[in-house]
């Protein structure tokens, strides 16, 4: 089938612009031509509005991201044009400018950006924070029976602890005395070396590693 195609230059005041795009998006069977292909996309009318959009865009691909990361369902648009009928018998009710409706969505996205990702800030420290008791717990389990034989031998037991704190001349006056922490697996023998040479080769019993 050949189908002929009409071209048409369309003047419209800038005031009106946004309407008059609007309304021939909703028709849905204009197709608009490049007229200056090699024009820059910076010097053209419309680009600070085309880089809003964009800006607005990635925003919400960002939300999106991170509502995939928690596995937060996402609701779509499963019927466009009863979206668009909707959204002019909105925008109509407003009694403005259509443009004005999209400078308060993108100041309202705005500010739920924000206080998202504060609150992002907030669960990745505690993220971080639960991280570290599990190391600590992990260091405390594994090392336990060394801990309970070197307080038997200066205080007396576990209980003793508060009476060793107390006394720093029962615990050594000098050198490595003990060492307890998480490190990666494949760090393990360089750390030994490092031990090794940080106590001057004597009076050393090697770090034992732990898979934790």
């Amino acid at each position: 089938i050949n189908a002929e195609y009409m071209g048409f230059n369309i003047l419209m005041p800038r005031e009106s612009s946004w309407e008059v795009m609007n309304h021939l998006g909703d028709l849905g069977c204009v197709h608009f031509v490049d007229q200056n292909p090699e024009e820059s996309f910076f010097t053209r009318p419309f680009a600070a509005n085309i880089k809003r959009c964009e800006e607005l865009e990635s925003r919400l691909r960002f939300v999106e991201m991170e509502m995939k990361k928690f596995k937060t369902p996402i609701f779509k648009c499963d019927d466009p044009k009863r979206f668009l009928e909707a959204l002019r018998i909105f925008l109509d009710s407003r009694k403005k400018s259509d443009n004005t409706y999209f400078a308060e969505i993108e100041a309202e996205l705005g500010e739920r950006i924000r206080a998202f990702n504060e609150q992002l800030r907030y669960y990745n420290n505690l993220v971080t924070k639960h991280n570290e008791l599990i190391e600590c717990r992990a260091v405390l389990e594994n090392n336990s029976g060394f801990i309970h034989s070197m307080f038997n031998r200066i205080g007396g037991g576990m209980e003793g602890i508060p009476n060793v704190l107390d006394a720093p001349s029962m615990m050594p006056t000098s050198g490595l005395a003990m060492m307890a922490g998480t490190i990666n697996k494949e760090d393990s023998l360089r750390f030994k070396r490092m031990v090794f040479r940080a106590v001057s080769y004597t009076h050393l019993t090697l770090p034992t590693i732990y898979s934790v």
